[in-house]
């Protein structure tokens, strides 16, 4: 499996991403910069254009703390 990233999308604006490294289970979320998240936020996390088969399946969750 070749090295995967997904983008964090809120509304229009990538504010981050998170990148599963090649043979990874685990990814890294990388925040590019402060950003802030409002209650009523939607975030959405968005794959790469082309799909890598071998991350079919791929659960992602996010939980965020204050």
């Amino acid at each position: 499996t070749a090295s995967t990233t997904f983008s964090l999308v809120d509304g229009s604006s990538t504010f981050g991403t998170v990148v599963f490294a090649a043979s990874g289970v685990t990814g890294t979320i990388n925040i590019s910069t402060q950003f802030p998240v409002v209650s009523g936020d939607s975030i959405t996390i968005t794959a790469p254009a082309t799909a890598d088969t071998t991350a079919a399946g791929l659960n992602c969750s996010l939980v965020f703390a204050y």
